[in-house]
């Protein structure tokens, strides 16, 4: 997710903003959007406890895959912005249940070990989709690569959710 998902907002999305003409608006409209998003998407997850919390987590995550498609189906600036705050609102009804099962079912002794090699998988592949992003963008075209990083975005929340464990989060 964040070797895909990021990366589009670090790069692509100030490409798009430039060559849309929408410039520096788009792309604070979008960090803007995204962080409103998420502050919902806390408030939500606050007081909403589904019965199978995992895969409505893992369906938040795979929300992230409408901010590269809105950016590749080239829907204007006002989809591409409200396709951020989907993912922000997205993102946090991921986040607290992931960090919340953590804590949760990882052994406390282990906690902080399990928690540093959650991270580091995460967000060390975050300068790897950076340093990927415009070489690609530049091999293969905007739109290609966004749709790319749509499908993964959305496949790789898909494939946790088959993990039989992920339903709600917890071993049993």
């Amino acid at each position: 997710m964040i070797l895909t998902g990021y990366s589009v907002t670090a790069v692509a999305v100030p490409l798009v903003a430039r060559d849309s003409g929408d410039g520096t608006a788009l792309v604070a409209a979008v960090a803007t959007a995204y962080a409103l998003g998420a502050l919902g998407g806390a408030f939500v997850v606050a007081w909403w406890r589904p019965t199978n919390q995992g895969w409505v987590a893992l369906s938040g995550l795979a929300a992230y895959a409408l901010a590269p498609l809105a950016l590749a189906l080239d829907l204007g600036a006002a989809w591409v912005v409200a396709a951020y705050v989907v993912c922000g609102v997205g993102i946090e009804v991921f986040n607290v249940p992931w960090f919340t099962a953590t804590q949760r079912e990882v052994d406390p002794a282990r906690l902080s070990r399990v928690s540093s090699l959650d991270f580091l998988v995460s967000y060390g592949l975050a300068p790897l989709g950076l340093a990927l992003m415009a070489p690609a963008i530049e091999a293969f075209g905007v739109r290609p690569v966004l749709l790319v990083a749509a499908a993964a975005c959305l496949l790789a929340p898909v494939a946790a959710g088959l993990v039989p464990t992920s339903r709600r989060f917890a071993r049993a």
